[in-house]
């Protein structure tokens, strides 16, 4: 399933919630450093960046393999 649209109207629909939602699904996660992830669909990238700020971007992989990937390597 692709979600065909622009980008930033992908991250008016999505990214809304994404964003707000990142640092309590990391929470309830247990998500901390020392530990490895992969964010697969990672979309324009909020989950990642929240992943990325709390264990470096050494620790983090990402996957996403739709046109999002861009946006979501800026944001990040």
């Amino acid at each position: 399933m692709v979600f065909n649209a622009a980008d930033d109207a992908y991250d008016k629909f999505m990214g809304r919630y994404s964003s707000v939602l990142a640092r309590p699904f990391a929470d309830f996660a247990d998500i901390e450093r020392g530990q490895r992830v992969v964010d697969v669909g990672a979309g324009t990238g909020a989950l990642a960046t929240e992943l990325i700020r709390r264990l470096g971007p050494e620790s983090v992989s990402v996957a996403e393999p739709y046109r999002y990937t861009e946006e979501g390597r800026a944001r990040v």
